[in-house]
């Protein structure tokens, strides 16, 4: 109605920030009246996090960005301190295709990966247009609304995704074709298979809306146990799921043993494009799926089972299937959409869940969705994940996992963005002493505070300060002391590059005059953002030539994936003292101008203003 519920205002040398109500009668957690009080603390005492983490990536729909431009939208990413962007792959069109190779070239530009993200069996429309044969039908027909008319159809319409066959041999092959065509055709840092399963809400429970029963599984099924699956989810049908247990075994198994086969098939396509070339080197594969050890129903519903993927898995703790070979990928698990108005903690339990299940650390992603979710006890202010909720998930998530990603950068409010690095280092531990301070972070970390010009130590190793003020860390324990700046720096060489961000996990980073030293871990290309252009670069000890993107003020450099030491070097301290000199000299040369100017113009006013200083009248002849 209102009325304020809070606020804050100066008092004396400083600020009051007041709440009318009590904080929170309904959540432990803090976010059921007030949520966005993290930002309103920043806001109100002019704060900002010490510590940040850029390690967060992020789902992008151009579907729902088509009134911005793909550079103002990168540049709010890097601010976001966003690592990756996992870019719908589906907005291929007759005409006016999404143009993928401008946001690929430009999230370069600004130090952020590019992932094609896939959500098959949905391919795109133009694809589902083309090939009606293919698409996947349920079991029974029903009345839809069609462009404002019924119609009875047995397409599967389960969601905003239009799904094809896959299981049928032929789409399949086209599919694939689809998704390697497109993934070498563009310059992507990777690949994310989301979400592939026979999408069923309510499984054998409602047949209208039950897949697959495309004519290949009908005819298949038939084939091999004699009798139409239609039958499996027809009541009063002999073979009826409920009376007939058997009959439900037989088809989950068939249609389990298609989703292995597919899941076979299309990690099989996509070693081509992971192997990368010799410019790109590897790229990384990521496989969305629903947690079905947390909701065994959707095993039921949907025919998918965590379990199997974690045996197809190089780094899976699992089981090899028969016949199917293990692949190198990565598995970011998705809670369901019934547990998302659970409390944030849920994620901590579902890292617990998958940690000794996948033998990788680095192979683990926790998915979070930043989506409206009807809250029907209505104990909070937004249905939207919104403040301090959003902040708790990605710290909880990265508590956890070794990434987090979040759908999507869309829905996700501008002030919750603009605090996502400090959530994922949130669970950072730090302690002061008068020794130095003690600081243990979960991975590649940010320290902000210093000026560029203070001398500190990271574990009794120099660390120079990077132009946004801030210090590297690389995951662990460490002890930072901060030096006498004048003092230091007077016995130090200039350094003139410095490390401003990277996709893969930091292990190690110095600076030695003009060169700087990065080691790190990465499943896929590692971009290195530094604050001058690399005049020189070497990888592991060897002399290379590595893609280069200029940025704001920044460049970036695509190295290869897995274990690697970078050194970049760049102009040099002398040839950085040269050119101190030289704008300093530009400078004087520009003041003394200035002043030359100023003085000519005051004696022009002084000669046309005072009488004393105008030349005496000659008289004339006549006078």
């Amino acid at each position: 109605n209102g009325q304020a519920v809070g606020g804050w205002f100066p008092l004396g040398k400083g600020r009051c920030l007041f709440l009318a109500t009590l904080f929170d009668p309904v959540n432990p957690m803090g976010y059921g009246r007030y949520p966005t009080l993290p930002t309103q603390i920043y806001d109100a005492f002019n704060l900002k996090p010490r510590l940040v983490s850029r390690d967060v990536d992020l789902f992008f729909d151009p579907g729902f960005r088509q009134n911005i431009s793909i550079e103002r939208l990168a540049l709010r990413w890097k601010q976001w301190g966003v690592r990756t962007i996992h870019a719908a792959a589906w907005h291929i069109y007759p005409k006016f295709p999404y143009d993928y190779a401008l946001l690929i070239k430009v999230c370069h530009q600004n130090g952020i990966a590019v992932y094609a993200w896939f959500e098959l069996p949905y391919v795109s429309m133009m694809f589902y247009d083309q090939h009606p044969q293919w698409h996947e039908k349920t079991a029974r027909a029903r009345q839809v609304l069609v462009d404002n008319r019924l119609i009875k159809t047995d397409d599967a319409l389960p969601g905003w995704r239009k799904p094809v066959a896959i299981e049928e041999p032929a789409c399949r092959k086209a599919v694939l074709a689809y998704v390697t065509d497109l993934l070498h055709e563009y310059d992507w840092d990777g690949v994310n298979i989301a979400e592939l399963y026979f999408e069923s809400v309510n499984g054998p429970d409602d047949p209208t809306n039950f897949v697959p029963m495309h004519p290949y599984v009908r005819t298949t099924f038939r084939a091999k146990y004699g009798y139409d699956p239609v039958e499996v989810v027809t009541a009063g049908s002999k073979h009826f799921w409920k009376t007939h247990p058997l009959a439900w075994q037989q088809f989950t198994a068939f249609r389990a043993t298609l989703l292995d086969e597919i899941y076979r098939d299309v990690l099989t396509a996509l070693k081509p494009f992971q192997n990368g070339t010799r410019q790109s080197g590897p790229k990384e594969v990521v496989v969305t799926a629903l947690d079905t050890l947390g909701a065994p129903e959707i095993q039921r519903n949907t025919g998918l089972d965590i379990r199997h993927l974690l045996g197809m898995m190089t780094a899976g703790n699992a089981p090899a299937l028969p016949g199917i070979p293990r692949f190198n990928f990565t598995l970011n698990v998705e809670d369901p959409q019934r547990m998302w108005n659970n409390p944030p903690d849920r994620y901590l339990a579902i890292g617990a869940r998958y940690a000794p299940l996948v033998t990788d650390a680095s192979r683990l992603m926790l998915d979070i969705n930043i989506v409206d979710i009807p809250n029907h006890k209505k104990l909070f202010v937004s249905d939207l994940p919104t403040g301090l909720e959003t902040l708790q998930l990605v710290r909880n998530a990265r508590t956890v996992a070794s990434h987090v990603i979040l759908y999507s950068e869309s829905s996700l409010l501008e002030s919750d963005a603009m605090l996502l690095g400090a959530a994922s280092a949130s669970a950072s531990t730090w302690k002061s002493a008068t020794t130095g301070d003690d600081i243990s972070v979960l991975g590649s970390t940010f320290l902000s505070g210093y000026d560029q010009h203070d001398q500190v130590t990271v574990d009794g190793i120099a660390s120079e300060v990077n132009d946004l003020g801030e210090i590297a860390l690389a995951k662990g324990q460490h002890r930072l002391l901060a030096h006498d700046s004048l003092i230091q720096r007077a016995t130090h060489d200039v350094p003139v590059i410095h490390l401003q961000g990277l996709t893969g996990e930091l292990r190690r980073t110095t600076v030695l005059s003009d060169a700087l030293t990065v080691a790190y871990q990465s499943n896929g290309p590692c971009l290195i953002t530094v604050d001058e252009k690399p005049r020189t670069m070497s990888v592991d000890g060897k002399r290379v030539k590595l893609e280069i993107w200029q940025g704001m003020g920044t460049w970036t450099v695509r190295c290869p994936a897995g274990e690697h030491t970078v050194i970049l070097t760049a102009q040099g301290s002398t040839l950085f003292a040269a050119e101190i000199a030289s704008a300093l000299s530009s400078w004087i040369i520009v003041l003394f101008g200035g002043l030359a100017c100023a003085l000519l113009f005051f004696l022009i006013v002084l000669t046309h203003v005072h009488p004393r200083l105008r030349p005496a009248r000659v008289p004339t002849c006549q006078e």
